[in-house]
């Protein structure tokens, strides 16, 4: 007779045949023989897994496709479909569907040929037809479209074949027809659609290959997606036109000494774009003579503020591009007052970085610098991915000529000009003090604009002298890089838009290739894992999602590179936020990342990863189940 058995819980899973009729350990009550398609719940019960049901074929269905589940909120989620060049997306059942078109009239012919006036149809295309009259045959369908000539519309099924609708009855009237609603991928290959890895944010999906730059697939509407290469960057443009002029005092006469200040905007979502091009000028020091300047610049779409930086105050002419600047103050207006204004050197404008572009252009030498009256405009050759911007610098060439020789110097005087011009008196003609011959301290700098004309008066000098002019031959002295681009493949030609002069670029180094890991953690996108880089990860500033800007100095909220240090490559395969940190898992190991605590905060300033196990992973990705992975 049969033994009736009863077994209360199932939580040791399935045993090996190796440990049948080991009665005699604790868990063999709790085990089974055989688990198939069933899933064991940690408090002891067996249930079998979630049945499927048969939605529609996959579009193009002799290529390999990828399914990825986005829950667009708590009670909408969607499945996209993604195969050869493709993504089309399942809801509540049904593949998502565009606006659809009235039939008129159906054909009972093999193939059958609709009339839909004023469709967008495609061949290709399939599409859903229902509420036609008579030929109720081809109601609750899906169809591909066979060929399309004007309002006619042949179709055929899922695999191509003719629809043969002579045995269906007579249209009488009605019907719809949607196209099942589509969109271009880069993914084609079965090895895209397998490495593909995906990290999701609210209504945004960024995917990673190691072939394909990141992508981000943003829902706007179910018939809205779009899928856009990630654009890394401050999401606003700096100002342009920036200016300083003198709004009042600065009584003369002075030792005049250089200002700079650039200028940075900040939009709706706080982030801040990087400096704008340096505004100098030549005036008295203010912190010994009370004034003020006027910085001024063109409004930026977008912005709602302006951040205003200051260089420290020179007095050994032009200010060096590539000085440090602090923060003075923030507007609303196109416009900013300084009245001696200490800048704090602790905040300073954003430095543009993007990990993933290499190869941009690092500097710029000058190799003939040419006769100007004019700052020319310069650019570079080939097809960069993103285009450099650069600027020309002028200065003054050779000794300049005495113009008129003043009176009443003594050599060793240094004289100013303006523009950052200072020469220093070396020999003079007469005991009256006519000056004779000079040399160039410092060659000045203009970078926009026309040069002065010639001859120049003294600013200023250091001794008594008066009534000393010069002629200058301006030349171009400095290519300054404002944008540095990326993806050059070859060294660019610098092209000047006029003169003689001529320069040679520098590139930087190559990217490390595209990030192949992508995850969320603590509000900042972490990109890992590039072919050049693999233990590399990349964390982007705190709410921005796409902008891996740095400080100098470095600030908490910076954008942060790091890579995990151990005895053996690691891999990075996956990203989980846990409550610990950052797990990464690596084809060697998993590490927790975190800022030198469980569960602290990652910062630029503080970041600390350790291994947790010496188990690797592979490419599948992680399933997060209550505290486990």
């Amino acid at each position: 007779m049969s033994d009736v058995s009863v077994q209360a819980s199932f939580n040791s899973g399935e045993w090996s045949p190796k440990l049948f009729a080991r009665v005699d350990l604790q868990k063999y009550k709790s085990g089974a023989a055989l688990l198939e398609n069933f899933f064991v719940d940690y408090r002891g019960g067996a249930s079998t897994r979630v049945g499927t049901r048969y939605i529609i074929q996959a579009y193009k269905s002799s290529t390999q496709v990828r399914i990825i589940n986005f829950q667009a909120s708590f009670a909408v989620g969607y499945v996209i479909e993604i195969g050869n060049g493709y993504m089309r997306f399942i809801y509540n059942g049904a593949p998502v569907v565009e606006s659809s078109f009235n039939i008129t009239a159906a054909t009972q012919a093999n193939p059958c040929v609709l009339t839909i006036p004023g469709h967008n149809f495609l061949a290709g295309d399939w599409i859903y037809i229902i509420n036609v009259g008579g030929m109720t045959q081809l109601n609750s369908r899906y169809f591909s479209v066979l060929g399309v000539v004007g309002n006619a519309v042949t179709i055929g099924d899922l695999n191509g074949a003719n629809i043969n609708s002579t045995s269906y009855g007579a249209y009488t009237s009605g019907g719809t027809a949607a196209r099942i609603y589509t969109i271009s991928s880069p993914y084609t290959s079965a090895d895209d659609l397998r490495l593909i890895k995906y990290a999701q944010s609210v209504n945004q999906m960024v995917l990673c290959h190691p072939n394909h730059p990141a992508y981000i697939l943003t829902i706007v509407t179910a018939t809205n997606w779009t899928l856009n290469p990630i654009s890394i960057g401050a999401s606003i443009s700096p100002p342009t036109g920036v200016t300083v002029t003198k709004a009042f005092g600065f009584a003369s006469p002075y030792v005049p000494v250089e200002y700079g200040f650039v200028v940075t905007s900040i939009d709706y979502n706080g982030q801040e774009s990087s400096a704008s091009s340096p505004a100098v000028i030549s005036t008295a020091d203010m912190r010994s003579n009370p004034a003020t300047l006027q910085i001024a610049w063109s409004a930026v779409t977008g912005a709602k503020a302006y951040n205003v930086y200051q260089a420290e105050v020179s007095y050994f002419g032009v200010i060096p591009y590539g000085v440090q600047y602090g923060f003075v103050g923030t507007c609303t207006d196109v416009t900013f007052t300084d009245s001696n204004i200490g800048p704090d050197f602790t905040q300073s404008p954003p430095i543009s970085k993007n990990p993933f572009t290499g190869s941009g252009i690092d500097h710029v030498i000058v190799t003939a610098p040419g006769t100007y009256t004019s700052v020319p405009t310069v650019s570079f050759s080939g097809a960069p991915s993103i285009v450099p911007s650069a600027l020309a610098q002028l200065g003054i060439q050779g000794t300049p000529t005495i113009s008129a020789a003043g009176t009443g110097y003594a050599i060793g005087d240094t004289i100013q000009f303006g523009y950052g011009i200072v020469l220093i008196v070396t020999s003079l003609a007469s005991g009256a003090g006519d000056i004779s011959g000079w040399t160039v301290q410092n060659s000045g700098a203009i970078t926009s604009g026309a040069t002065p004309t010639n001859p120049v008066a003294q600013v200023h000098t250091s001794g008594s002298g008066t009534g000393a002019t010069a002629s200058f031959t301006w030349g171009v002295t400095a290519v300054i890089i404002l944008g540095s681009g990326a993806g050059f493949t070859v060294t660019p030609t610098v092209v000047f838009s006029s003169g003689a002069a001529t320069a040679t670029a520098v590139l930087g180094s190559s990217s490390a290739g595209n990030p192949q890991v992508p995850g969320f953690v603590q509000q900042r996108l972490i990109l890992a894992g590039p072919n050049g880089a693999p233990q590399t990860f990349y964390m982007s500033r705190p709410g921005q999602y796409f902008n891996f800007d740095i400080s100098n100095p470095i600030q908490a909220s910076d954008a942060i590179t790091a890579t995990l240090v151990s005895g053996t490559l690691n891999s990075i395969k996956s990203i989980v936020s846990s409550a610990a940190g950052m797990l990464v898992l690596t084809d060697k190991a998993s590490w927790v990342v975190n800022g030198g605590t469980s569960g602290s905060a990652i910062s630029a300033t503080s970041i600390v990863a350790n291994p947790q196990s010496w188990v690797g992973a592979s490419d599948v990705p992680p399933i997060v189940t209550n505290y486990d992975v």
